[in-house]
């Protein structure tokens, strides 16, 4: 007996629940928990000009989303693990700083348990609604950045898709 899932799809293709964290602060950009991986910063050009970055620490597996300017809004990190390029995606999360902008403090961190292989896909943005955690209230830019690791070491890192990271390790 087979049974059938509304649009079709099964709960091995459903994609998982949204993971929710508040980032812990951090003194600077660069601390204990160097980024591996920074990528392009989030910045609005449409009025109100907000920014925001975030890269991944592979030792720690510690997102950070860092806040780049004093606007009233959080920092956000959004993310998504697969388990190799042709899978889909296993976890996913967003990695909320709400500390602001103001040195040492314009960093946050959010520890996260990812199985030692496979490819992260990472954006950077900001909350628009205070106190929200649905991403319908978050902006995120266009760009993302794709690194693929093993163990405690990139293999490989793409601005132009997960599909090419693999293949600059």
């Amino acid at each position: 007996m087979s049974i059938v899932f509304a649009l079709g799809v099964s709960p091995a293709q459903a994609a998982p629940a949204w993971e929710r964290d508040y980032a812990v602060k951090t003194t600077g950009i660069s601390n204990s928990r160097p980024c591996t991986i920074v990528m392009a910063d989030y910045q609005v050009t449409r009025g109100d000009n907000a920014t925001a970055s975030a890269c991944y620490a592979i030792k720690g597996d510690y997102m950070k989303a860092i806040d780049g300017k004093a606007d009233g809004k959080a920092a956000v990190m959004k993310w998504e693990y697969f388990p190799n390029q042709d899978a889909a995606v296993k976890r996913r999360g967003v990695c909320i700083y709400t500390g602001g902008s103001t040195a040492p403090y314009r960093a946050g961190t959010c520890n996260k348990d990812l199985p030692e292989k496979g490819l992260i896909r990472i954006w950077a943005g900001v909350r628009n609604v205070s106190g929200s955690t649905s991403l319908h209230d978050m902006t995120f830019g266009p760009d993302y950045v794709c690194l693929a690791f093993n163990g405690s070491k990139a293999v490989g890192y793409s601005r132009a898709g997960c599909e090419m990271a693999l293949n600059r390790g």
